[in-house]
């Protein structure tokens, strides 16, 4: 199965800290996360409940220097939250991969049941 999700936020810049309440989601990651969920819904994604792997991959806004792991989070978080995976621990996601691309739209997910090479 194949998504297409805006640009995910960074983890640098989904959390916050808020003296008394401590880290809290940010404006930033909460209007991500509402903005890629209407995207997943419209897309009517299959709904996994098998061991899955996840390949992500990202066009760049701009030319700087990034860290791509720092985009994986939020991306595995909202499958579990459209209910598209049930979980993004090890019982259900085996494999991720995450790679910059040159061109199309700013995230691209591909999921599919995991088969164990090894084995």
């Amino acid at each position: 199965m194949r998504l297409e999700l805006p640009y995910p936020p960074t983890l640098n810049t989904a959390f916050i800290n808020i003296p008394g309440r401590g880290r809290v989601t940010s404006g930033k990651y909460k209007a991500w996360t509402t903005e890629a969920l209407w995207m997943v819904k419209s897309q009517k994604p299959t709904k996994f409940s098998v061991e899955v792997s996840i390949s992500i991959g990202i066009v760049a806004p701009d030319k700087r220097p990034r860290d791509i792991d720092n985009l994986i989070k939020p991306c595995l978080d909202l499958l579990v939250k459209a209910g598209v995976i049930q979980d993004d621990n090890s019982k259900y996601v085996r494999k991720v991969s995450a790679q910059w691309l040159a061109s199309g739209p700013p995230c691209v997910v591909l999921i599919l049941p995991y088969e164990d090479i090894d084995g």
